[in-house]
């Protein structure tokens, strides 16, 4: 196969995967004759992990933060074999003053990254804006999603006036991160780290 190919020409000392099938493939290669040389997944889930990560034939597991390793020891991953390295933020977060505490006379402020379905989006949005005693406002980020989502946020927009603000795509998410209170969105791994850092 190209994999075992590409081992042999190329002779690693260890094999680092990011992804959770790589070390299952590069088992078979070892048992199809291939020289075993140290598998290390590097693994970019934190806390909930897929048992793919967690079942992959490895010799070390790199994870993020001590939930991580925890969880792998409770479902029987050797405690030898997990090592914690962090996950890397930008720096700016650092510099950032996080936003204080939300108390009933400030606003409360949510940061929301939704997905492309776009029933779901007017829902969550109603759900948070309609509370009369209230004072909510929501920074919509729709990335990639713009084209998709844009109508439907800017009826929002339009029908709670002075409480939605839009953005596309953006470089500026530590700022975001640091001037919210809760963030709604997927929770994968650069999420999570980077909601922690805020």
């Amino acid at each position: 196969s190209t994999l075992n190919e590409i081992m042999l020409s190329f002779e690693p000392h260890a094999i680092v995967s990011t992804y959770p099938l790589y070390p299952y493939y590069v088992e078979r290669s070892f048992n199809k004759g291939i020289p075993r040389v140290p598998v290390i997944t590097l693994i970019t889930d934190s806390i909930e992990i897929n048992a793919a990560w967690r079942d992959a034939p490895s010799d070390y597991f790199l994870v993020t933060d001590q939930f991580t390793k925890e969880s792998l020891i409770l479902s029987g991953v050797d405690e030898r074999k997990v090592i914690i390295t962090g996950f890397a933020v930008h720096p700016r977060f650092t510099t950032l003053k996080s936003i204080e505490t939300y108390s009933p006379k400030s606003t409360f402020k949510v940061l929301y990254f939704p997905t492309a379905k776009k029933p779901i989006i007017r829902r969550i949005m109603q759900a948070i804006l309609d509370h009369e005693d209230a004072k909510t406002e929501i920074t919509v980020v729709l990335g990639r999603n713009v084209r998709k989502l844009y109508d439907r946020v800017r009826e929002i927009q339009i029908e709670y006036p002075g409480r939605v603000q839009i953005k596309g795509w953006t470089r500026r998410v530590p700022e975001l991160l640091t001037s919210h209170h809760l963030v709604i969105g997927k929770a994968g791994g650069a999420t999570v780290h980077e909601t922690i850092a805020a």
